[in-house]
């Protein structure tokens, strides 16, 4: 199949884990997001069978933290993410 960057990139995230396991100790959580019309909108959000949201969603805001990383608060955050498997699984939308 032809997979998107998202795929590929998560894919090789976990080859290089793979790799450096016994050199690093890596964990990995997950946000996905996407801009729409000027509005951050929260791709992983908590829903029930049907697929409605369970709970209304939050406004986000983005900020930088004190080491001068992007941080995205309000976002849903899924993790530890142990496999590439559980980690698409997530991101499937």
């Amino acid at each position: 199949s032809l997979w998107g960057i998202a795929p590929r990139a998560m894919k090789e995230l976990y080859e290089i884990i793979d790799r450096e396991k016994e050199t690093y100790d890596i964990n990995v959580t997950c946000n996905m997001l996407e801009l729409y019309n000027d509005q951050l909108v929260d791709l992983l959000p908590d829903r029930d069978k049907k697929g409605n949201l369970i709970n209304a969603p939050t406004k986000m805001d983005i900020k930088l933290d004190a080491r001068g990383i992007v941080q995205v608060q309000g976002a849903t955050q899924r993790g530890p993410c142990h496999s590439f498997d559980q980690l698409y699984q997530w991101n499937e939308y």
